[in-house]
């Protein structure tokens, strides 16, 4: 027996709200599985962490030529337009602003040509296109280089601020204890789980 039911959202939810996140949850797997099985962008492998969405796309070949990038290009570009179709119907908007592609090592040679091809996929607002690296849930992917520009950077934000709870730690020793526990040390934690050991 399957149950159906309508849960009215008129006004949507407050951020932070758990029923909000759990409702969003509900709604964007069912998409996820319906492009999963969709054959025309044929992505090999989508994850999801509440509204990130990440899709894994393979050349056909090797990768060792333009046209095989630019196939895959087309094919993220069908991918892309489907889910923001089936989120629209939702009522959830894409920001394809923050949508990155990064190629792997080997497809530098393709990058310039490839970014000129990008308007002719991608009618909106195409995404940005990289070798380098992007994020992911906050963590870095790609080069060495780049995992390491982001490692040092995450740890100078951490300095910055237990600097700063120093000094409030010399005025208000309770309001500084209260930043460390909520503040700076889940984002210590955080940033050893997700950054490169040998920075």
């Amino acid at each position: 027996i399957k149950l159906y039911f309508i849960i009215a959202s008129e006004q949507g939810s407050r951020q932070g709200d758990p029923v909000g996140t759990a409702m969003y949850d509900f709604a964007v797997h069912h998409v996820l599985e319906q492009l999963k099985k969709d054959k025309t962008s044929n992505p090999e492998l989508i994850k999801a962490f509440t509204d990130d969405i990440n899709a894994t796309f393979q050349p056909s070949g090797q990768g060792k030529t333009f046209e095989e990038w630019d196939e895959v290009l087309a094919r993220m570009a069908v991918f892309l337009n489907k889910t923001e179709e089936a989120l629209d119907d939702l009522s959830i908007e894409l920001n394809q602003s923050k949508t990155q592609i990064l190629l792997p090592p080997g497809a530098e040679p393709f990058i310039a040509k490839l970014k000129h091809r990008m308007d002719f996929h991608f009618k909106n607002n195409p995404p940005s296109i990289t070798t380098e690296g992007v994020k992911c849930l906050g963590a870095p992917i790609g080069t060495d280089k780049y995992m390491k520009e982001v490692a040092h950077k995450a740890v100078d934000e951490v300095a910055d601020k237990v600097e700063k709870v120093v000094e409030i730690g010399r005025k208000d020793p309770q309001v500084a204890t209260r930043m460390l526990g909520v503040n700076i040390i889940p984002t210590m934690t955080y940033l050893s789980r997700c950054l490169p050991f040998d920075i």
